[in-house]
């Protein structure tokens, strides 16, 4: 987890991070690595309500694998930029 969203999270959900959270955060760069990502991507695209994109940007070109990958598992999901 990014140190950014790690202090975020401690100052204003205190509550919602460690061991019994549902809250993942990934970069989105994670999108295309291998090992177990595939199988965590498939379950995000599974199991999630929400997706928050920071940086976004990195999303804006379609003709990307990232950006491919990223619109394939927010079908029917509540998006926020």
């Amino acid at each position: 987890m990014s140190p950014v969203w790690e202090a975020k999270i401690r100052r204003y959900l205190p509550g919602i991070s460690g061991a019994f959270s549902n809250l993942v955060i990934y970069n989105h760069t994670d999108l295309l690595r291998g090992n177990d990502y595939p199988r965590r991507m498939a379950e995000i695209a599974e199991k999630a309500d929400a997706v928050i994109i920071d940086e976004a940007h990195h999303f804006r070109n379609q003709a990307t694998s990232t950006y491919k990958k990223l619109f394939s598992m927010l079908e029917g999901k509540q998006v926020f930029c």
